[in-house]
């Protein structure tokens, strides 16, 4: 019965896209944020229309990020980590002007605000208009032509050995053929 939760806890780990703690991390950053999303639109009391679309967009958003950021799919997480912001920011923004216009001193919340938007945003600089992880690109044309013929030197370079250790013998024997 042990073995079990250990298999799955390897099957899940084995299933992140190296490095495993960054793409954890980044997954897990976006569940928050979807879950900021939900509870912005959950809290008790009517919500403001334009507050509501800033969190369906952190939520969908985050929707498809976090899996995005799991596997690997810097095509799909880019976009939308940037879509989570967008969501995000016009949440903070938002919630700043109506703060600012009822006598509400601002709250900490705006600062760790920042600090996640800074952290979305240099991941998404980092990984925008890349599809493949680097090192892991597929071929470009030259490169597949480039292998190809590395690959017919090697064979032929190998039949040419082959033919070299079929004719050694002879050789051999002839040299010991004559005594001195």
């Amino acid at each position: 019965m042990r073995a079990a939760p250990l298999a799955v806890s390897r099957s899940v780990w084995g299933s992140l896209t190296p490095p495993r703690v960054i793409s954890l991390l980044a997954a897990a950053t976006y569940v928050c944020l979807g879950a900021g999303g939900v509870a912005v639109l959950a809290r008790p009391g009517p919500t403001p229309a334009d507050v509501g679309i800033g969190a369906v967009l952190m939520i969908v958003g985050a929707l498809a990020a976090a899996p995005a950021a799991w596997r690997g799919w810097w095509g799909v997480e880019a976009p939308a980590a940037a879509l989570t912001v967008l969501g995000m920011g016009a949440v903070t923004a938002l919630g700043i002007t109506r703060s600012v216009l009822s006598d509400r001193w601002l709250s900490w919340h705006l600062w760790i605000v920042v600090a996640v938007a800074l952290l979305i945003g240099q991941r998404v600089l980092r990984i925008w208009g890349r599809w493949w992880e680097p090192g892991f690109e597929p071929h470009t044309r030259l490169r597949q032509e480039e292998t190809r013929l590395l690959a017919a030197r090697a064979i032929g370079a190998d039949i040419l050995a082959a033919y070299d250790d079929v004719d050694a013998p002879d050789r051999e024997e002839s040299s010991h053929d004559h005594s001195a």
